[in-house]
């Protein structure tokens, strides 16, 4: 069987790929980080992972070494539903999630 993946960027898509991964109920193993790593951007990660605990999803570590496990399957919700940019921004304002550093 393989492992739900989600890659978290801290963009618009991404965080809300995560709102809709929530909604859907879709279970995930893992959520791999490759987004910025300023200060702005650890901040907003802290409040997204506050968030994933609340809704018991996987916290997002971007400084811990992460490996893919040997079979999984990569999550891209956004794109699979052909949300528009609009329908990302209310997906996230309807989880209670901030809008992302970078929209």
């Amino acid at each position: 069987m393989s492992a739900p993946v989600f890659i978290y960027r801290g963009d618009l898509k991404s965080l809300a790929g995560l709102a809709g991964i929530r909604n859907a109920k879709i279970p995930v193993q893992q959520i791999l980080f490759s987004g910025r790593k300023s200060v702005e951007g650890m901040a907003h990660l802290n409040t997204v992972n506050q968030w994933l605990q609340k809704n018991g999803m996987p916290k997002i570590d971007p400084f811990q070494a992460q490996a893919l496990p040997r079979h999984f399957t990569l999550l891209d919700p956004v794109n699979d539903w052909g949300w528009s940019d609009a329908e990302c921004l209310a997906a996230i304002r309807l989880s209670g999630l901030p809008t992302p550093l970078a929209t």
